[in-house]
């Protein structure tokens, strides 16, 4: 059960299987969802300079 209060959420197991499942979490909950690693990936890009976005990813990778 999701409580109404919730904001958002933060996935913790390994990248492949959080990469999958990011959008199917956003399209059910309709809240932002991330994962911790890619998470850290996405942050190392930006700060790279790269800044396209990455579809199924969820919408971190997407803005």
């Amino acid at each position: 059960m999701i409580e109404p209060e919730t904001r958002r959420f933060l996935l913790l197991p390994r990248v492949e299987a959080c990469s999958s499942i990011v959008d199917a979490v956003e399209a059910v909950t309709g809240k932002p969802t991330a994962a911790s690693n890619p998470a850290l990936a996405w942050d190392a890009f930006r700060k790279a300079g790269h800044n396209s976005p990455l579809p199924r990813a969820g919408r971190l990778w997407a803005a």
